[in-house]
């Protein structure tokens, strides 16, 4: 099989199924396809096996059922904003919540993949675009991040309130688990 390398950002190999996602199309081996442009940042759901949701950096999400081969949803919001990254919830297996880092317009959203016409809700706090975001392993209603403002965040997700910060530093932190 001959993989163009110029154009590939990530092969995933899982079980029977290979995913080729590159940065210009995403695109199946096989039938289906969806343009979404470069690729930021690819979450499995561990509630529903096997997808795969990915975001890109022109606003697109797609969610992928590797049993079909293809994409199943795609969306973005109102003004396409760039999106960094992205989580399934961990107990809401329709639930996906995606993070822009554009400093103009930083936001984190919480979206249901059975209605994508306008989040469920957004979480707003950070100044500038957020980088990570990690849910805590021991209360799914906590969702940890981290943005260019050089705030990390606790967020209460069911109620949208901050609820702790860490001091901040000089220098954005890159990555929260």
């Amino acid at each position: 099989m001959a993989i163009e390398e110029e154009n590939l950002l990530l092969c995933v190999i899982v079980r029977f199924y290979t995913v080729k996602l590159r940065t210009k199309d995403v695109t199946w081996e096989g039938s289906g396809s969806a343009t979404q442009g470069e690729i930021s940042f690819l979450s499995w759901n561990k509630k529903v096996q096997p997808i795969l949701a990915s975001t890109s950096f022109n606003g697109t999400t797609v969610v992928w059922d590797l049993r079909k081969q293809k994409p199943i949803i795609s969306f973005s919001d109102s003004v396409r904003r760039r999106c960094s990254v992205l989580q399934w919830h961990p107990d809401f297996a329709t639930q996906l919540i995606v993070a822009s880092d554009d400093d103009s317009s930083p936001s984190l959203r919480i979206w249901d993949m059975r209605n994508t016409m306008s989040p469920l809700q957004e979480l707003a706090g950070h100044t500038k675009g957020v980088v990570a975001m990690s849910w805590c392993p021991n209360d799914s209603s906590y969702l940890l991040t981290c943005a260019k403002d050089n705030r990390t965040i606790c967020w209460d997700t069911g109620s949208a309130e901050i609820v702790s910060e860490l001091p901040a530093g000089t220098n954005w932190n890159f990555d929260v688990h």
